[in-house]
């Protein structure tokens, strides 16, 4: 892709089926019980068939490149870190969602869809082993930035559930399955192995249709100068350093950028439920949600010709 001609066609399809979700949950085709019900089905079943299925059929020595995970693990403790104290002056509930929302980037339900349109079917096994390795890093640091700044003398009942949380994550099941079935060169049943490629086939259309469905333009109506700032920092910065990085160490090709891009995508809706369940701000997690999620759609494809230089 030498301009920005070429980079549409793998973008729109995105952003029309997340326009699509949004348009059936306004005209209550969807409800939000409904959104909420195939979401479940996405996050539960769909995706972990789609990272099983990817990585077990790929060739792991060509997917998988441990300076690319160290270098993304490091970016996001360092964000985190950063941030974390960069907001001493902010409340306890809005410290921890803001820097979460900054670095806690939609691998699954935007990444593997945009990866998948605009590198093709080769980009999904990378694609799919980052995702499962970045999952236990986005929610360490996600619980720990909102756990610390109320001091609560539950943070080991906190990072207790966090722990549990991580073992039973689909995503992590999915991808630590398809890493054992392709490095033991292990093969399915003929008729599972088709039903779970068959379940992965529908993640990505069903995940943006979610996606779309359940965001709302009254949380952009709060915290408006926090929810800049952090639609700023995730959509720009934060890719830009990683982008650096992995220049500084020679990377190139799919290596290159399926995480830069990956990182680069909106926040994760998941940041919002996170941000409920652990005394952070609804209104400031849902807002940067949806603010990074509308301007994505101007600089994904920017990046994507960015990446095309490199």
């Amino acid at each position: 892709m030498s301009s920005l001609t070429p980079i549409f066609p793998a973008v729109l399809p995105v952003f029309l089926l997340i326009g699509l979700g949004l348009l059936l949950r306004r005209v209550g085709f969807f409800t939000a019980a409904s959104v909420e019900a195939l979401s479940r089905l996405v996050f539960y079943v769909a995706v972990p068939c789609l990272l099983f299925d990817s990585i077990a059929k790929s060739e792991l020595g060509q997917a998988f490149d441990s300076i690319v995970i160290l270098s993304a693990w490091s970016l996001v403790a360092a964000t985190a870190g950063a941030l974390y104290l960069a907001g001493r002056s902010l409340a306890p509930e809005l410290r921890g969602t803001f820097v979460q929302g900054v670095f806690r980037s939609n691998l699954a339900f935007v990444g593997l869809p945009l990866c998948e349109g605009a590198y093709g079917k080769e980009a999904l096994a990378p694609a799919a082993i980052f995702l499962g390795l970045m999952v236990p890093i986005f929610n360490f640091f996600a619980v720990l930035v909102l756990l610390l700044p109320h001091h609560s003398g539950n943070s080991r009942q906190g990072l207790g559930t966090l722990g549990r949380s991580l073992a039973l994550n689909p995503f992590i099941i999915g991808s630590g399955l398809g890493i054992v079935a392709s490095a033991g060169q292990l093969q399915l049943p003929v008729a599972l192995g088709t039903s779970v490629e068959w379940v992965g086939r529908i993640a990505l259309p069903l995940a943006l249709l979610a996606l779309g469905g359940s965001l709302e333009f009254r949380r952009l109506q709060a915290r408006t100068g926090l929810i800049a700032l952090a639609s700023a920092l995730k959509l720009v910065l934060y890719p830009a350093l990683f982008l650096g990085i992995l220049v500084f160490f020679h990377r190139s090709g799919l290596l290159l950028k399926v995480p830069v891009i990956l990182l680069a995508t909106p926040t994760a809706v998941v940041s919002f439920i996170t941000a409920r369940e652990m005394k952070g701000s609804e209104d400031l997690a849902g807002g940067i949600v949806m603010a990074t999620t509308l301007a994505s759609a101007v600089s994904l494809p920017v990046w994507l010709w960015v990446l095309e230089l490199f």
